[in-house]
């Protein structure tokens, strides 16, 4: 499907890349400068997005994979805000997006990347969808960002709460949601009362539902 749709957005006499270099790093590397550049069209931009997820689904180990974190997360601050636009434009394929946020997110460091760029509230807003995959994918960045302690306040004042009382009654959602919102509350020292309060209404609202979804908290 991926394939298919950026055909589909790619015109006619644009010639194939050149063959990827066999190291990973090397291989990201000029993809993650073209996002820095954020100048090409939007269909070369997400090619290299998902070039870049492929990297880390063809990682052979976790280092390699952090490593390929590491090259985005210290790559100029455009690259970001390119996957930020990317993101709030609500392409057919931000999926792709927020999958290469949260491989990202392998790195110690991506999740204050992603804060630092203004991904949260997008990304909270843009998880308020029935597309099953994004919403899939959102979710398990969410999961990852909710276990950084310095996020916990910032999670909540990007209305994550919101999102995830919604989220609650959803058979598909509620289970990842409810690890989300358990995420979050382990960090309380960070919270202030008005938001402890707030997620503990929150995690009591949430009765069966977590109980019985399907089990992909740890997908």
């Amino acid at each position: 499907r991926i394939a298919t749709a950026l055909r589909a957005k790619m015109p006619t006499e644009i010639a194939p890349h050149a063959a990827a270099p066999s190291d990973p790093i090397a291989a990201a590397s000029p993809l993650i400068t073209l996002l820095a550049a954020g100048s090409a069209p939007a269909y070369e931009l997400l090619a290299a997005v998902h070039r870049l997820n492929e990297l880390f689904a063809e990682a052979d180990s976790h280092a390699l994979a952090v490593e390929l974190a590491g090259a985005l997360v210290r790559a100029p601050p455009s690259a970001a805000a390119t996957l930020l636009r990317l993101l709030v434009d609500g392409d057919a394929l931000v999926e792709l997006v927020v999958q290469l946020l949260g491989n990202a997110c392998v790195h110690p460091d991506g999740p204050a990347w992603l804060e630092r760029a203004g991904v949260l509230p997008v990304l909270v807003a843009a998880l308020r969808t029935q597309d099953a995959l994004l919403r899939a994918h959102g979710l398990r960045l969410l999961s990852a960002l909710a276990d950084a302690p310095a996020l916990a306040q910032p999670l909540l004042r990007a209305g994550v709460a919101k999102l995830l009382r919604g989220l609650a009654a959803s058979p598909d959602g509620a289970r990842r949601a409810l690890v989300v919102a358990d995420g979050v509350l382990r960090h309380a020292a960070r919270l202030s009362p008005a938001q402890m309060k707030q997620l503990r209404a929150l995690l009591d609202g949430f009765g069966d539902a977590a109980l019985l979804a399907p089990d992909d908290a740890k997908a």
